[in-house]
């Protein structure tokens, strides 16, 4: 191997490395962010808004770097196929964290008014989309195309379940997917 083609290959890790250290702060900060809607933690959501920032920081880092790796290196095939994705998902990362943000806005916003108990739904939300960024994250880490297909389509299917249980007057055409997730379950 080279010293060009280790220089790459070290750039290539860095970048993989960068996109793991970014969804984890961001699983964090959703897990954050329900546990202080749950415990209506208005401190803990102040510091889930603070540490916000540091997650877009790191999000565009990510995506400055991808982007010098595709410019300086002329990636072919599978390796411009990684670097798009890890673009991709970075910038989605970013969206993820901007809702842990966002719940902790609500967090604060609740803080006044009696304690609801949280839908059961809610956690079960929180934990397959928890579930779905890890199983992402493999897919990427082990060049597994097949788990990204089967990580779309349960998406397809949750997406189209949640359009039912908000928009119940289409519910004729929601009855094949309610009958998709339920077997899914």
């Amino acid at each position: 191997m080279t010293h060009i083609s280790e220089k790459y290959q070290h750039e290539l890790d860095e970048l993989r490395r960068e996109l793991k250290e970014l969804a984890r702060r961001v699983d964090e900060a959703v897990q954050r962010a329900i546990w202080a809607l749950h415990h209506s933690a208005v401190r803990e959501a102040r510091a889930i808004i603070q540490s916000d920032k540091d997650v877009n920081e790191l999000a565009e880092t990510l995506q400055e770097h991808a982007l010098r790796v595709m410019a300086l290196q002329g990636p072919v095939a599978s390796d411009l196929r990684l670097i798009s994705s890890i673009l991709h998902n970075a910038r989605d990362l970013e969206r993820i964290g901007d809702y842990a943000k966002g719940i902790a806005v609500l967090t604060i916003r609740l803080d006044p008014l009696p304690k609801p108990a949280l839908p059961q739904e809610l956690t079960t939300m929180v934990n397959t989309s928890r579930t779905m960024l890890a199983d992402a994250l493999a897919a990427i880490e082990n060049a597994n195309a097949d788990i990204g297909v089967q990580l779309k389509e349960r998406d397809d299917i949750r997406r189209r379940g949640l359009r039912c249980r908000v928009h119940p007057k289409r519910s004729r055409r929601c009855r094949p997917t309610r009958s998709m997730c339920w077997r899914a379950r």
